[in-house]
């Protein structure tokens, strides 16, 4: 982040007040924008900073950013606003301008910002700088979104040399544009002879009309008047300005020594200069005291940052300056962009210096700093404008640079371009794109991580050998950088999706680990999450929902009480309570959560759990678009299997709402058959598959059916040792057993599977069966019963069967029955907490849904509730 883009620049000594402009701008309430658009030299920016300086009197926050070329990519645009709008004081988070594998979208990232603002209700005014810099399409998108979205309170003004191409006439329409252009920012001969002092009025009408207003034309005739020199004779620039601005620098130029002539023609390159900096161009050891003759002699120098340690030239001095430079040495400017690059690059500014090297026309310079820097890694620190570097990198100087073919193919992966990034990194590792295999054996772990991110974008399941090589990899090379701490996060993730939980589950508390020493917090909340999954997979649920409650925390620090991506943490903990036993909100099923979902994170185990809670939260008459919807959805790079869950998951709601006619219609789905024929290697598609299509068949009465898939998908899913899923096979065993006349048997697996269920308070397996299980509740043996997490289970489970009070014990979970119970005899968030093993947060959480559920504002209410209808005594 640079934080000179974030200062407002200071008023130079000579500026004047401009009524003429102070009663259309300055002195009255601003509207919602301000458009000031002139060509270079017409004081856009000398106004802004008036208008800033004045609004900021009248009691409003002030924030500042001046716009460069690297900022024309979405992500880096928002979170520099981000930060100048932190800089002046807003109470909004820190946005991550780099290419992540799971950055928060775009609109997201809007809606949080809008958020920031909103609940700031002072004035505030933001003025974006030099907005003729942002081209791309995506950019422009996020302006016209700030322009047309923010809150009234909040204003902005933009400057730029060209009229940018956004969505402006619909506020011009409403009245809430503001036009400010060149004509409104020349000078008149008022303001031209108060700007000039005391000169004679002819003399001033003769510049007015020479200069035709043009105000950088008219400060460089006032150094020049200051110097003694006489006005130019009427007519000599035959009404053209840039003539009078190139005649008067070259005026001001002669009057130099040599020595800081020539360095200010070196300066010339540097879009920002420091002391230091000056000297590796000049090759002197002065340039502290050549900058500050500059600024004595009012050479158009601006200090860009609070300390006075960078500036910059006015552009059009610049600009000439440059133009005198090719002139009287054509190939210096050439060297001074290298020496600027390398200077940069030493200096870990790593954007500057790939510029600098692009300007001199380097293209071994450019390679050999991004190399230097890692090469495709180096993106992970410095964002996505430099991924555009790496695009247009020639063939031939990637050819035997495996870190840079590396990076244009993390280009293509961010771009969504997943099949061809695919198809560039097997060029690569054969051999076909120009590097051998000795070549690439120094960068195997890089090889690793890329091929680890190709399998996450395209959510690919994982062969053992595979998941081993990565293993491999962090044991042969372990250390504490970003880099690394991202290759156990995703290789956690890897384990997952193989179906070692356990594995899963150290490699993301290891990530935890180095996250936390490294405050790298994007990839830490992700390292809690994928513990959790890992969790859940094992019927942790009070484990699983401390880790993602962790994650929410994580993320309400990095961005915001309000942002959006806590509906990842949200998604996740519904799913948990869900498998307790809770309802699902009915806002799972609405399009607005949704569209929230999918235009955040092509994540496939988010978007997994998001559309399985709002299949399951569904009535028949949504069934049909949420299906056509996650279709859709599944055509997205890396979402493919989305379409096995949905269906799946649609097909066990069908049978729940005895909608036998699109029961048939899903169970004869393609995608869902091959899963069940084993035609996909996913555990998590032929699974969800396995339990649709079981769950479907008890419907029908088709007891072989069932027996066939039982012995086909319960096997591989004790061997993975995933709990929540055996129990929900073991439950459907109970049920066949029954549908073949075997009572014994059905009793035997009904104890079974709530004895394995009990000590994780898992509900859910039993509720989806609850009809056909309630014969065998009154036959279950007393001495299971004495078990008291059994019994809290089996009490639930009656609710459900109509054999209790289901307008209440029904709506509680097992584990909400346990914390009332410890209310109930007095113990405190605390005290509960470490009886049962879970963090105060959990506690507070079932606190909180026990007095929305018993309808109770004070403790003392909700034990008087709760003995009423004898949950507790």
């Amino acid at each position: 982040m640079i934080r000179s883009k974030l200062v407002q620049p200071p008023l130079g000594h000579a500026v004047i007040d401009r009524p003429r402009l102070s009663q259309s701008m300055l002195t009255m309430e601003p509207a919602p924008v301000t458009l000031l658009t002139a060509p270079p030299g017409y004081g856009k920016t000398t106004l802004a900073a008036q208008w800033a300086d004045r609004l900021r009197l009248a009691g409003f926050t002030i924030a500042w950013l001046a716009l460069d070329e690297d900022d024309d990519e979405p992500r880096s645009l928002l979170a520099y606003i981000a930060a100048a709008l932190a800089e002046a004081g807003v109470a909004v988070k820190p946005m991550s301008h780099g290419a992540g594998q799971y950055g928060s979208s775009v609109k997201n990232s809007l809606a949080t910002l809008f958020r920031a603002i909103e609940k700031d209700e002072r004035k505030l005014l933001l003025v974006l700088e030099d907005v003729h810099r942002i081209r791309s399409d995506a950019a422009l998108a996020v302006l016209s979104a700030l322009l047309e979205w923010s809150p009234s309170h909040a204003h902005v003004c933009l400057t730029s040399r060209t009229r940018p191409a956004l969505r402006l006439a619909t506020l011009r329409a409403r009245g809430q544009l503001a036009l400010v252009d060149a004509n409104d920012l020349r000078f008149n001969v008022e303001e031209t002879a108060a700007y000039l002092g005391t000169l004679a009025t002819d003399a001033v009408r003769a510049l007015q009309t020479e200069s035709e207003g043009w105000p950088v034309a008219l400060q460089l005739a006032r150094l020049h008047l200051e110097r003694g020199a006489g006005v130019p004779a009427s007519g000599r620039f035959a009404g053209r300005s840039s003539d009078l601005a190139d005649y008067l620098a070259e005026q001001v130029l002669e009057t130099l020594p040599p020595e800081p002539r020539d360095a200010l023609l070196k300066a010339s390159v540097l879009d920002r200069i420091s002391a230091h900096l000056l000297d590796r161009l000049t090759g002197r050891n002065d340039g502290a005291a050549i900058l500050e003759s500059w600024r004595a002699a009012n050479l158009f120098l601006t200090a860009v940052d609070a300390e006075q340690t960078w500036f910059r030239f006015h552009p059009l001095f610049a600009g000439f300056l440059r133009d005198r430079l090719d002139r009287s040495t054509p190939d210096a400017a050439r060297a001074l962009h290298a020496a600027a690059a390398s200077w940069f690059a030493e200096h870990g500014l790593l954007l500057d210096a790939v510029r600098h090297a692009q300007a001199a026309g380097d293209a071994t310079l450019v390679a050999t700093i991004l190399e230097e820097e890692g090469g495709w890694r180096a993106v992970l620190r410095n964002g996505p404008a430099l991924l555009r570097v790496f695009r247009d990198l020639h063939p031939a100087i990637v050819a035997r640079a495996p870190l840079l073919r590396l990076g244009q193919i993390f280009h293509m992966l961010q771009d969504s371009r997943v099949a061809e990034a695919q198809r560039a990194f097997d060029q690569l590792v054969d051999g076909a794109g120009g590097i051998d295999g000795a070549s690439l054996q120094p960068f195997r772990r890089d090889l690793l991580m890329m091929d680890l991110l190709l399998r996450a974008h395209a959510a690919a399941p994982m062969r053992p050998e595979q998941v081993a090589q990565f293993e491999r990899a962090i044991a042969d090379a372990p250390n504490e950088e970003p880099a690394h701490a991202a290759f156990v996060e995703l290789t956690a993730l890897a384990q997952y999706w193989a179906g070692d939980f356990d594995r899963a589950f150290d490699l993301a508390c290891h990530g935890i680990r180095i996250c936390q020493r490294l405050d790298l917090g994007f990839i830490e909340l992700y390292c809690h999450l994928f513990a959790a999954m890992a969790r859940f997979e094992r019927a942790g649920l009070d484990e699983a929902q401390r880790f993602v409650e962790q994650s929410a925390s994580i993320m309400r620090r990095l961005c915001g009480a309000d942002s959006e991506r806590l509906l990842i943490a949200d998604t996740f903990l519904a799913a948990i309570e869900w498998e307790r036993g809770a309802p699902l909100p009915p806002a799972r099923a609405t399009a607005a959560y949704l569209d929230v979902i999918d235009d955040g994170e092509s994540w496939i185990d988010l978007l997994r759990a998001a559309y399985g809670q709002a299949i399951a939260a569904a009535d028949a008459d949504i069934l049909p678009s949420l299906l056509l919807r996650a279709e859709r959805l599944s055509e997205r790079p890396g979402l493919p299997a989305l379409r096995v869950f949905t269906v799946a998951a649609a097909l066990v709601r069908a049978v729940a709402l005895g909608d036998k006619a699109l029961a048939v219609r899903l169970a004869a789905r393609p995608e869902l058959l091959a899963a069940l024929d084993g035609e996909n290697a996913d555990w998590r598609a032929s699974t969800e598959a396995a339990l649709g299509a079981i769950d479907w068949a008890l419907a029908r009465g088709a007891a072989d059916e069932v027996a066939s898939l039982l012995q086909r998908f319960e096997p591989p899913a004790r061997a993975r040792a995933q709990t929540r899923l055996t129990v929900r096979f073991t439950v459907q065993r109970c049920v066949l057993a029954r549908m073949q006349g075997d009572e014994a048997a059905a009793r035997a697996h009904l104890a079974a599977s709530l004895q394995q269920a009990a000590p994780h308070g898992l509900l859910r397996p039993f509720l989806d069966q609850a009809d056909r299980l309630a014969p065998l509740l009154g036959t279950l043996p007393a001495a299971l019963l004495q078990t008291e997490k059994v019994a809290s289970l089996v009490a639930s489970l009656r609710a459900a069967c109509g054999e209790g009070d289901d307008s209440l014990t029904l709506r509680l979970s097992p584990r909400e029955r346990e914390v009332l119970r410890l209310i109930a005899e007095g113990q405190t968030s605390k005290e509960a907490a470490r009886q049962l093993g879970v963090s105060v947060n959990t506690v507070m959480t079932h606190r909180k849904s026990l007095y929305r559920k018993l309808d109770a504002s004070t403790r003392a209410r909700v034990i008087a509730a709760a003995r009423a209808v004898g949950l507790v005594t």
